[in-house]
């Protein structure tokens, strides 16, 4: 079949990661020759969203997107546009309604127990997941892994967020396994929350779609 053309924004500015934003911008322009607009977060009330077909939403809490900014979001989702989220994204997106991306309640630091101040560092330090390979299982008959025909992935984390799998059958195209590290370092409480979690999530939203992922698949631009 056909492919239509992607037209694809992102959306930049304050409240917004600029690593992750910059990471994107480079993979489109350097990696894919795609082009790719970027929207200022305080803008995105006064633009015509149905010029695009896709919207990326990197990292960041969104702080400066305002009502008629979300309701104008909304209404472009509603009508049949794609968002793709990472991160901190996917809670912004839960907050205004356009998903229900479930995470864990239980913060790893508070399962620790009772510890000696003196060590504080020490333990937040080995709490952090600051970039480590996974294994992931994916379903090759998704649309989202078309092209792939092992149904194992390798995927590079540098999160400490674990999303809870999907209610919907059809809604966790990329599951981490349940012996999930393949290389770094991960303390023994935060792999075991993370094995049998999700990694990238679908929710429908009208004739639109949210597609979630919990890490920012573009770290450093050193994973293709």
């Amino acid at each position: 079949r056909i492919l239509d053309r992607p037209y694809v924004a992102m959306i930049g500015g304050n409240s917004i990661r600029s690593y992750d934003a910059g990471e994107v911008r480079q993979l489109f322009d350097q990696r894919y020759d795609i082009d790719l607009t970027l929207l200022p977060i305080d803008k995105v009330d006064n633009v015509d969203l149905g010029r695009y077909t896709t919207l990326v939403m990197v990292d960041g809490s969104y702080s400066d997107l305002n009502t008629a900014g979300q309701n104008q979001i909304k209404n472009w989702v509603k009508n049949g546009g794609i968002i793709v989220a990472s991160k901190r994204a996917l809670r912004y997106l839960n907050r205004i309604g356009l998903s229900r991306f479930e995470f864990s309640k239980m913060s790893e630091r508070d399962s620790l127990g009772a510890l000696p101040y003196k060590d504080i560092r020490e333990v937040k330090g080995a709490q952090e997941i600051g970039g480590a390979i996974f294994k992931t299982k994916i379903d090759v008959t998704n649309p989202l892994f078309y092209g792939y025909s092992t149904d194992y992935l390798p995927v590079f984390r540098n999160s400490e967020a674990f999303m809870m799998i999907s209610y919907k059958p059809f809604a966790n195209p990329m599951v981490y396994t349940d012996s999930p590290l393949l290389s770094g370092y991960i303390s023994k409480e935060n792999l075991r929350n993370l094995k049998n979690t999700s990694a990238a999530g679908v929710y429908n939203f009208g004739k639109g779609k949210v597609i979630g992922f919990t890490d920012n698949l573009n770290f450093r631009a050193f994973w293709y």
